[in-house]
Parts: C-alpha cells; structure tokens; sequence
C-alpha cells in the first residue's frame, strides 16, 4: 500500500509541475529573457513587452522562482527578473527556437 501511495504523490508532483509548465506565460517570459543581452529586464519593461498587467506577470515569475528558473534581483524598488542557467530553462529554450526556426513543420502552409 505504500508504494502505491509513494506512486501516485509521484504522479500529483509530475501533474502539478506539468500544469505550472503548461501556463503561455512562463514561455513568454523565458524567450522575452533570452532576447535580452544579458538575460535580464525590469519587471515593467516584461509587463509592457508581453502587453499584460503587473500582477498576472508577478505571479508567473513566482511560478518561475519556484522552478528555479528565474531569480529576482529587488534593488529598492527596482525588481530584475533574471533567467538562470539551469537544465529546466535551457530545455524550455531550445523548444522555443525549434518552434521558431521550424515552424512550418506545425502550421501547414
């Protein structure tokens, strides 16, 4: 029985973190980040870039800190979303630019 119960928190765990994974926003943020120069911008330069509001961002970044994908910088008011260099990140990263480079192989022409 204890397996049993050890397997299915197993596959809560893997759902939860697949319905986090699943948020459009947390893609948007990643490849907005990896555009940037040094992987880094200002909270209200992301906001104003994905064309949403503050706290629908703020909440997706806490997503994001909680997978480790992310760090925030909070100098006075100024708050830095940084991307880290982390397996999950890079992964979620190169998804996007085969979905960039080939994008034809989805959207039939």
């Amino acid at each position: 029985m204890k397996l049993y119960l050890d397997e299915f928190e197993h596959y809560n765990n893997i759902k939860r973190l697949a319905s986090i994974i699943s948020k459009p926003c947390i893609w948007s943020i990643i490849s907005i980040l990896n555009e940037s120069t040094d992987k880094t911008l200002n909270i209200t330069a992301l906001t104003s870039k994905l064309n949403s509001n503050y706290r629908a961002v703020s909440r997706c970044i806490e997503y994001m800190k909680k997978l480790n994908i992310v760090e925030e910088i909070v100098i006075g008011r100024l708050r830095l979303i940084k991307l880290l260099d982390t397996r999950l990140a890079q992964a979620m990263d190169k998804v996007l630019n085969e979905l960039k480079y080939n994008s034809d192989l989805f959207f039939n022409k």
